[in-house]
């Protein structure tokens, strides 16, 4: 969940632009781990190319459905290099996607929650 929430709110910076009136320069990156900084929000590149996702089958505390799988990817993007906190969320969506728990209080400084998928699918998609 907490990577899905990131590349959404990394995702909508780059949609939305740094509110300037001027044009903005190429977004592209050019080397991973590149930094670029959005709205106050540091962002690294992530560029096209293959990678392996899921865990050996001899990783200690491997869950079922960790198998490993080659992804690629055929275009580069933009990823927030920290979790996005509530008050990141807030400046680009204007509210928070859930409600707030004991577990997951309110502040600007504390990681945002509660983003599941149709709230990723809705937001991504408009």
């Amino acid at each position: 969940m907490r990577v899905g929430c990131i590349a959404l709110l990394a995702f909508a910076l780059v949609a939305c632009g740094d509110g300037s009136n001027e044009a903005p320069a190429t977004f592209e990156g050019s080397a991973a781990g590149g930094e670029r900084e959005l709205l106050g929000i540091k962002l690294q590149w992530c560029p096209a190319g293959t990678f392996t996702f899921g865990s050996p089958v001899t990783e200690p505390e491997r869950r079922p459905g960790e198998a490993q799988k080659e992804v690629m990817l055929t275009k580069g993007f933009w990823i927030a290099k920290y979790e996005a906190t509530q008050g990141e969320w807030k400046q680009v969506y204007g509210t928070l996607p859930g409600d707030l728990t004991a577990e997951l209080p309110e502040g600007d400084r504390f990681p945002v929650g509660n983003v599941n998928s149709p709230r990723r699918k809705t937001t991504a998609a408009s």
